[in-house]
Formats: C-alpha cells, sequence, structure tokens
C-alpha cells in the first residue's frame, strides 16, 4: 500500500492569468484588487471601432476618416481646434482622446 501524498502547491497566478480573471489587473502589493480601467483613446480603435465610435456620437461614419486625419496625419489632438467638424461634434469627440501622459515634475 502506497503511502498518499500531499497535495501539490498552490502556484502564483500570473499577471496575464489575473487580468483574464478579474477583467482589471491588479494594483501593486494588492493582488485580486480590482483596478479601474483608463478610457479608451482614439489611437487604440481599429478603423471599424473609430466608425461606430462616431456613429455613436450621432454622426455620419465618414467623420470617422476626418477625425483620424487631425490625429495621425496633422498630429492635433484637441477637437477643439477642428473648424471641419461642427461645434457640437467637436465637444462629444473630445471624450475619445483622453491625457496620455501627465507631466509629475519638471528637473
Amino acid at each position: 500500500m502506497s503511502e498518499p501524498t500531499a497535495p501539490a502547491p498552490a502556484t502564483l497566478t500570473g499577471a496575464h492569468e489575473l487580468i483574464d480573471e478579474l477583467g482589471a489587473e491588479p494594483g501593486p502589493g494588492q493582488p485580486g484588487r480590482r483596478v479601474a480601467r483608463p478610457p479608451v483613446h482614439w489611437a487604440e480603435l481599429a478603423p471599424d471601432e473609430r466608425r461606430s465610435a462616431v456613429e455613436a456620437q450621432g454622426l455620419p461614419a465618414f467623420r470617422a476618416d476626418q477625425v483620424s486625419r487631425h490625429y495621425f496625419e496633422r498630429q492635433e489632438s484637441d477637437p477643439a481646434g477642428w473648424s471641419d467638424l461642427p461645434a457640437t461634434a467637436r465637444a462629444g469627440l473630445a471624450g475619445l482622446f483622453p491625457p496620455l501622459l501627465e507631466v509629475l515634475s519638471i528637473l
């Protein structure tokens, strides 16, 4: 008769597994804690997702191409200066361009 074996030790969950399991990456030193996801940025969206995002704002799909030209070709990220878009549309599109970096200190 063989001796009973001890249960296998628990393994640490990798970060990617934790993200998949919880839907958000845990904060430092706090495994399993949910962290708010950052807002979605225009640059993260695929072309068809950009058209959907523009249509969700009540604009025609062709406006997505205009917005992409401003952002990717002209490197303008402030919709307030995009005079080829209706003023009412510019305010709604601003939410798709959250700040990417924040200055913490200047040395």
